[in-house]
């Protein structure tokens, strides 16, 4: 069982729709990804150098290369179980930089659900 709290994995974890709360990597993670870990660093520290913008930006580029990170919802205290967990809980939390749920016209909020597959 991985320790989302000690130093012998590589993760990042989740709370309030940020990447912000917790995050570990190896020295060998460390040596095979050193421009990722640099990346994701500069976004910790909120470096507007970084390529990362946002944490779906970093979900993504976690995707679309196959980096091997695990996720953990801090909140719950629950690993992600894969990348559309991931998915799910940043379409879930993000809210933008605008009250959307006071409605821009005056319209009342109607909260929809949306499930997240990957299809192969």
């Amino acid at each position: 069982m991985i320790n989302f709290y000690g130093n012998d994995a590589d993760y990042i974890h989740l709370k309030f729709g940020e990447m912000h709360k917790c995050y570990n990597f190896t020295t060998e993670f460390r040596n095979k990804y050193p421009n990722f870990c640099a990346e994701y660093e500069k976004y910790w520290f909120g470096d507007e150098s970084c390529c990362f913008q946002t944490p779906l930006h970093i979900a993504q580029y976690v995707d679309m290369y196959d980096v091997p990170i695990h996720f953990y919802f801090n909140y719950t205290d629950t690993p992600a179980k894969n990348i559309c967990d991931v998915y799910r809980y940043l379409i879930r939390e993000y809210t933008g930089t605008t009250d959307y749920f006071a409605g821009l016209d005056g319209g009342k909020c109607n909260i929809k659900t949306y499930k997240v597959v990957r299809i192969k």
